[in-house]
């Protein structure tokens, strides 16, 4: 049987639970998983801007690699930027399908206690400015650039104590599983 190849792209703002869904999906798919943060740590970076962009820079040579195998990937961005753009054009363009899952969070205020919460418990941290920065710009980037690429998406909301799937979507068609907090995410990613 044959299975296309797959770029999963977990997206959210810094705090919003992305690990979290790309840890789960790597288990259940058997696909493998690919994020900077990971690499930051494994290049034992001490956080700084100068080390982000380095591993950064590994982040994306490696995620050349997969494609270069036409192998499946998972992959953990904010989605505040649209560096990611071209390279999920290059996956489309050689037939991968291609997923996004967004996770969100309805306030910034929550992301940064989360991040904290995290470096507590010996995690990585990025700093308050830089949570705020991407907050916005995230929300608006999938909902403005990074839906347009994907084959199919879905949107979670995760700021109780359990995920709620809020909408999914394929080519021109929505479905809305929650009314609230589609209305919700929508509004903060004007």
């Amino acid at each position: 049987m044959f299975v296309k190849k797959q770029l999963i792209v977990v997206g959210g703002a810094n705090g919003s639970g992305k690990s979290t869904f790309a840890d789960q999906y790597k288990e259940e798919y058997g696909i493998e998983y690919l994020g900077a943060d990971d690499i930051a740590k494994e290049m034992s970076f001490d956080g700084s801007e100068n080390n982000q962009i380095k591993a950064g820079k590994e982040f994306f040579r490696r995620l050349d690699r997969y494609f270069l195998r036409k192998q499946s990937v998972i992959i953990e961005s904010t989605l505040s930027g649209l560096g990611l753009i071209k390279q999920i054009q290059k996956f489309k363009d050689d037939t991968y399908s291609i997923h996004i899952i967004y996770v969100f969070l309805h306030d910034v205020e929550l992301c940064k206690k989360r991040v904290q919460f995290r470096v507590k418990k010996g995690g990585h941290n990025v700093p308050a400015s830089e949570i705020e920065r991407r907050f916005h710009r995230s929300l608006i980037n999938f909902k403005q650039s990074y839906i347009p690429l994907a084959d199919t998406w879905q949107l979670f909301y995760n700021g109780i104590k359990r995920p709620v799937e809020v909408a999914a979507g394929e080519k021109d068609k929505v479905l809305i599983y929650d009314n609230e907090y589609y209305t919700m995410f929508m509004e903060i990613a004007k």
